[in-house]
Order: structure tokens, then C-alpha cells, then sequence
């Protein structure tokens, strides 16, 4: 038997991390108006005249604007919601193969 269960308007959605990565670093590559530092440390951001100084670890770099990405302290990093079903079962998770599929990743162990 299978049941699904949708949700009129909404859809999982699922990136791998590597490819957005690729993607951007591609875009990033294609414009002539952002310089991507890899492998530099940033440290000190400051506003100056016409733009932000950035000292580095590589030293200072002059911009007219900075996309600041350094990790900020947060209670969450992250959010997400999702719209979906509770499923119980008699044993414990992970489920078994043609079971269900939760979030298109399917870990296959069998019950004990």
C-alpha cells in the first residue's frame, strides 16, 4: 500500500550544499563586479570614505561595498519548516526499504 500525502501549493524542496556552492562560485567567476577571496581570513571591517576597508590576512582591501559572510554568535543559524506527517512504527527508525521515503534520503536497516 502506499500513501501520500501533499500539501496543496507546497513542495520539498532540497539543495545539496556542493552544488549551490559550485553555482555560486560560477557566478561569482561570470561577474566583473565581485572579487572572491578564497582561503583569506577577514578581520577587521570598517567604514571609511566611499566605501570599507577590510584588513585581512593577506592585508587591507578597499571596497565600495563588503558582503560580511563571518559567522555571527545566534541562538540558530538556520531555520526550517516543514508540513508533513507524524508515522509511528513498531520498531525504531530508520525505516525499511519500500517503507517510506522521508525527504527523498532513504537509510535502509532492518528492524531487530
Amino acid at each position: 500500500m502506499t500513501v501520500r500525502h501533499q500539501v496543496p501549493g507546497l513542495a520539498y524542496q532540497y539543495v545539496r550544499g556542493s552544488d549551490f556552492y559550485a553555482s555560486a562560485q560560477s557566478d561569482i567567476a561570470d561577474s566583473l563586479r565581485v572579487d572572491l577571496r578564497l582561503g583569506v581570513r577577514a578581520g577587521t571591517v570598517t567604514a571609511v570614505l566611499g566605501g570599507v576597508r577590510v584588513e585581512t590576512s593577506a592585508g587591507m582591501l578597499l571596497a565600495r561595498q563588503v558582503i560580511d559572510t563571518r559567522p555571527r554568535a545566534a541562538a540558530a543559524m538556520l531555520y526550517q519548516s516543514f508540513v508533513g506527517l507524524e508515522l509511528e512504527r513498531d520498531c525504531p527508525l530508520p525505516f525499511a526499504p519500500g517503507e517510506v521515503t522521508l525527504m527523498g534520503y532513504v537509510l535502509c536497516m532492518p528492524c531487530r
